[in-house]
């Protein structure tokens, strides 16, 4: 009997980099910190406290081009999506859902991801050899 593993539900390709990324909310969160994983369409962080679902946050990313001279400054929207406590301390992981994002932006994060994806792969088949 074949074993079926579940679909992914993200309709975006994400990586595990560490992006800058500043999040804001009028009555009270403004903290700079870094991605554990981005996609075209969100990003998951840590954070030293909890911060509620549906939170609406305005997002700031600062995403290296490829010529790693100069940063692009993404400015978007975001939702909350999910909060995990970690069991070991008084953290949390945090997925941010980009819910008003500029196309072109949304474009640049997705090559951004497709590069670095396609780079691992030819890391990875290299070492293969």
């Amino acid at each position: 009997m074949k074993k079926e593993f579940p679909k992914e539900r993200r309709k975006n390709v994400r990586v595990d980099k560490n992006v800058p990324l500043k999040i804001f909310s009028i009555d009270k969160y403004d903290t700079i910190l870094e991605t554990k994983n981005i996609s075209a369409s969100g990003a998951y962080c840590g954070l030293d406290f909890k911060i509620p679902e549906m939170t609406k946050l305005q997002v700031t990313l600062l995403i290296p081009s490829s010529d790693k001279i100069q940063a692009k400054k993404v400015n978007c929207e975001g939702v909350v999506v999910r909060v995990e406590k970690k069991s070991h301390n008084d953290k949390y992981n945090v997925a941010i859902y980009f819910s008003k994002i500029n196309k072109s932006d949304k474009k640049f994060i997705e090559q951004y991801v497709r590069h670095h994806i396609s780079k691992e792969n030819r890391n990875h088949e290299g070492s293969m050899s």
